[in-house]
């Protein structure tokens, strides 16, 4: 019997254009690039992208049914751990998009991974990382978790810091963008009393009454108020963040000799 596979589970459950329509806005950082290498290219979604986009691209995958799959699709793709790639091609690019590979990684490979992908830039080439994100309370529920080969959450803080030891100057990150935020409830306060008929002879006659049980209520909607803005302020903390990290780093034109 053929061992289980992971990826062939995973694909029954992979949807292309949605997985696409998050890659897409991400096409943009690499509009100046004439080659860009996509590290642990997976089915070759953000592939399909850049020849849409008309950037060259070559991709680069460990699993050989995939790569065999993506190059049916006309895609330039190269069957190899990503490791060796780097270590051993002398190729360079002028933008790297790595996305949902450094969750795979100890944390040593992932520095070494980072060493190696600012290498194989082009002075001026633009480095794109995507990867889970640890604030986001819904992967750690529902995504994270379901693919048996991940390893390990990683911070957008610790990854930008390491691609600054290495030289990239970081310039963007989504990490305080909020997407999932939720509104806060609130009611408005009454300006004015009704004039309903039924409460008519009441509020004619009563007119102290009337505006004190009025204050009364505009009291309690605003303390209801602030109770809601409270809770909403406090669910945001740990809802609203965004379920990827997306950072992006440039090589300098200049090298230190």
């Amino acid at each position: 019997m053929r061992p289980f596979n992971y990826s062939d589970f995973e694909s029954q459950f992979m949807d292309i254009n949605y997985i696409q329509m998050l890659q897409r806005p991400r096409l943009r950082f690499f509009k100046e690039c004439k080659r860009v290498l996509d590290a642990a290219c997976g089915p070759g979604f953000f592939l399909e992208l850049l020849k849409e986009a008309g950037i060259e691209a070559v991709g680069v995958d460990r699993n050989e049914e995939i790569v065999e799959k993506v190059k049916l699709k006309g895609l330039k793709v190269i069957h190899s751990d990503i490791f060796d790639y780097l270590e051993n091609v002398g190729e360079s690019y002028g933008g790297i998009f790595c996305s949902h590979l450094l969750e795979h990684l100890l944390f040593d490979r992932v520095v070494r991974l980072i060493e190696l992908l600012i290498e194989k830039l082009e002075p001026g080439g633009v480095l794109v990382l995507v990867f889970p994100n640890s604030a986001s309370i819904r992967l750690h529920l529902f995504g994270f978790w379901r693919d048996p080969e991940h390893v390990r959450f990683y911070t957008g803080d610790l990854i930008a810091s390491i691609c600054r030891y290495y030289g990239l100057t970081l310039e963007y990150s989504n990490q305080e963008e909020t997407p999932n935020h939720l509104e806060v409830p609130r009611i408005d306060s009454m300006p004015i009393v009704p004039r309903r008929s039924g409460w008519r002879r009441f509020f004619e006659t009563s007119p102290d009454r009337t505006e004190a049980l009025v204050q009364e209520f505009n009291q309690k909607i605003d303390a209801f108020n602030r109770k809601m803005g409270a809770f909403s302020e406090a669910l945001n903390k740990i809802w609203a963040w965004d379920d990827e990290v997306v950072l992006v780093g440039r090589k300098s034109l200049t090298t230190e000799g």
